[in-house]
């Protein structure tokens, strides 16, 4: 992965060893299986935590859910009041101000970018966009995934998180549409 992505590269597991990760805080039984960990219920991992400045965090995360299971990531916001935004495994995206709107992600990957902006935090996703209020210079981000039923399994197969600077994607994006000379 560092090979391909470089510098951009934050974070990437496959769970491709026989133990899981030293990094993941688990909470109740999760353990490595052939390219995957497996949560069990009432199961969670925590990813180390992540800091957003003037880089969007691109993520993608590979999940299966089997027998029944169920399951969401949750992206936190430790250091502020903000609630949590939360994906489910049932298809929806709820926001901190409880709004809930709904999330398909194609072929078990959720993708979906945080940036941070002068005064806001903006989650980007297939179907849409969403803009949290903030004033901080910089934020600290927590992502966990937990397995949320009483039955099943939820599978993770990878974890790929990718910074993008937004001043060089600025800068380097065509002019608007009215700047064009033809």
């Amino acid at each position: 992965m560092k090979e391909k992505h470089g510098t951009r590269l934050a974070y990437a597991e496959g769970f491709d060893g026989s133990s899981l990760p030293g990094d993941l805080a688990v909470t109740g039984s999760a353990y490595p299986s052939w390219d995957k960990v497996i949560l069990e219920p009432k199961t969670s991992i925590s990813l180390p935590a992540l800091t957003v400045n003037r880089e969007a965090l691109l993520m993608e995360i590979e999940t299966e859910y089997l027998d029944g299971g169920e399951g969401e990531i949750v992206i936190g916001f430790p250091q502020t009041d903000i609630n949590p935004v939360v994906i489910t495994s049932k298809g929806f995206i709820i926001f901190s101000d409880g709004r809930k709107e709904v999330f398909k992600a194609p072929d078990r990957v959720s993708a979906f970018q945080v940036s941070k902006t002068e005064k806001s935090l903006e989650i980007i996703w297939a179907n849409g966009i969403s803009v949290i209020p903030l004033v901080k210079e910089s934020l600290e981000l927590s992502l966990t995934i937990r397995h949320t039923g009483e039955k099943g399994s939820v599978n993770v197969d990878r974890i790929l998180i990718l910074t993008k600077n937004l001043n060089l994607a600025k800068e380097n994006a065509p002019p608007p549409a009215e700047e064009i000379k033809t």
